[in-house]
């Protein structure tokens, strides 16, 4: 696989090209490790400014230690390590299709969706991972954007007429609403009607978006919707001049609607009119080309809904906005119930992944574990049991399923480490003991986006070394 237009990869894998021998020399073990101190390290190293703009602290000279004898956090020790991404049977091949299509990323949209629970709401991990990606690999935009509740997104404020009524598919929030009518998401909003001067009643609703400065890099606007039962007329304006009217034509499923800008709207606003709602499951704000990331939060989710979802609808839009990862982080919503089984726990994770692989034939999926969570035990703060419980249920699944892991409790540290993310300063994890502040968002961030450029680049180097071979 030959990178194109990659240049800063490209001095990487040169260094890497030119000792491409030593793979058939010392062995595989020696020369994976090899790539791992020599390659990724002085590339983040040489690429130091890009990582300070999203507010890395790399420090080159700590050293590893061994995680579960955590007692106090070192933030520059935790940055440096990498904690690789595991595989069923060692078979790397798992990421291969996305690894690939990383080629083309100059000239072709790739799209990964990030599923969580309430870990990764208000675009926290992802909005950090998003900007190295697109740093990397080019691209713009936060993606996703749900019409429902924005809890904490820098990026963006939306706000909706009264009238709008969100509906999930997870934690209880269907409101009557069959699997059939989510999209991937699994929410959408629907206005209610509302009365008319005359007396008669329409379902009339606006979305407004205000995007940050910041998250202004997107030039293609898309609007994800269905449904409806009868016509509906939309207006749609861009900081403050109207750029679109139409009609949606009554349809059972979901469409998409889209618009380009040369320069991107700070402010965008749709408005409905008709005597049916559409479900309205998203806006996407994304480049033309490059890597766009999906945050999908689902607060109180243990990750089950995807079992329900409609399998033509999710495959028409994998193919449509193309999806060439899916990342799953569950887990912590699962830790409070009492003594879990991780036989139960397993086939539970493992019925998704495998109804994920159905609805997404050949998009790899990584399972990223279980955090820690810890709780009081006398006078101290010590990992919640079921923490291991789950981590090796989700690890046992996503290789059952044939998907990639990435073991989040070892990255932070191990057993009780919240307590010492916690006690960082500034604090990388919040009072409660189980979800990351913004700060620690970003380092669980910065580690699994190491994780993913060491497995590109040992994957490039030995295809290319692999070519080297066949080409003498």
């Amino acid at each position: 696989m030959k990178s194109k237009g990659h240049t800063a990869l490209y001095i990487v894998l040169g260094i890497i090209i030119c000792l491409t021998g030593a793979f058939f020399i010392m062995g595989k073990d020696t020369f994976v490790s090899f790539i791992t101190e020599n390659s990724v390290y002085k590339f983040l190293e040489g690429k130091k400014e890009d990582t300070s703009a999203v507010g890395s602290l790399y420090d080159k000279n700590s050293k590893p230690f061994e995680s579960d004898s955590l007692t106090a956090l070192s933030i520059e020790k935790l940055r440096e390590m990498v904690i690789p991404i595991e595989f069923p049977d060692d078979n790397h091949s798992v990421l291969t299709s996305f690894i690939s299509s990383l080629d083309d990323s100059r000239t072709s949209p790739i799209r990964i969706l990030h599923y969580g629970d309430s870990q990764i709401e208000g675009d926290r991990i992802t909005t950090y991972f998003r900007s190295r990606l697109q740093k990397q690999y080019g691209g713009g935009g936060v993606g996703f954007i749900s019409p429902g509740p924005n809890t904490g997104y820098a990026s963006h404020t939306i706000t909706t007429s009264e009238n709008a009524k969100w509906v999930t598919i997870y934690a209880g929030g269907k409101k009557g609403f069959g699997d059939s009518r989510f999209d991937y998401p699994g929410s959408f909003i629907r206005f209610d009607k509302v009365a008319t001067e005359t007396g008669d009643s329409i379902c009339k609703g606006l979305i407004n978006i205000t995007i940050a400065k910041s998250a202004r890099d997107y030039h293609r606007v898309r609007l994800l919707s269905g449904n409806n039962k009868s016509v509906v007329n939309v207006t749609v304006t861009a900081d403050g001049e109207a750029v679109d009217n139409f009609l949606l034509l009554p349809i059972t499923g979901y469409r998409t609607n889209e618009w380009k800008f040369e320069k991107a709207p700070a402010h965008l606003s749709f408005s409905f009119n008709g005597q049916d709602s559409p479900d309205i499951s998203g806006i996407l704000l994304d480049d033309e080309n490059g890597i766009s990331v999906d945050n999908i939060p689902q607060r109180g989710s243990f990750g089950l809904e995807f079992t329900r979802l409609n399998e033509a609808n999710y495959s028409n839009r994998v193919n449509l906005l193309g999806v060439k990862l899916i990342l799953l982080q569950y887990g912590v919503n699962a830790v409070p119930v009492p003594s879990q089984n991780e036989t139960a726990v397993e086939n539970w994770c493992y019925q998704s992944m495998m109804k994920i692989r159905k609805m997404a034939p050949g998009v790899p999926l990584i399972m990223l574990g279980v955090s820690d969570v810890d709780q009081k035990k006398g006078d101290s703060l010590v990992t919640n049991p079921n923490v291991e419980v789950i981590r090796e249920a989700q690890r046992k699944a996503a290789f059952r399923a044939g998907c990639a892991f990435w073991d989040v409790f070892k990255a932070m540290g191990g057993r009780n480490s919240m307590a010492a993310w916690v006690a960082h300063n500034p604090e990388l994890g919040t009072p409660d003991y189980i979800h990351f502040t913004p700060a620690g968002a970003n380092l669980i961030a910065e580690m699994f986006y190491r994780a993913l450029l060491l497995e590109i680049y040992n994957q490039q180097a030995k295809s290319d070394a692999s070519s080297s071979q066949v080409n003498r």
